[in-house]
């Protein structure tokens, strides 16, 4: 959901959501990507988008890990304000 401003020139027009794992609850350095997806959909205030897609676990050590969703991973986005609302923690068993 695009808690942010209305699309204007190049922002919030394109951007990579990004897949990783981390054994840690607070998504930091140590967290490692599994997959990048583009998106390239105008999002206006208060709209949201979804899709499905894959993604390949990176090579990990035996153990339980956090999946985090990152919406702008990259940060493509120049004139987002609010990057705090950027990720989704989800715990998996091993």
């Amino acid at each position: 959901k695009n808690l942010g401003l209305n699309p204007g020139g190049d922002k919030y027009l394109s951007w990579n959501d990004g897949v990783y794992f981390s054994s840690d609850s607070v998504f930091n350095g140590n967290a490692k990507i599994a997959e990048l997806f583009y998106a390239n959909s105008a999002l206006n205030t208060n709209e949201t988008y979804s899709e499905t897609r894959s993604a390949t676990v990176p090579n990990l050590t035996t153990g339980d890990y956090y999946v985090w969703m990152v919406t702008n991973a990259s940060n493509s986005i120049a004139g987002e304000l609010n990057r705090n609302n950027n990720r989704l923690l989800l715990r998996l068993p091993n």
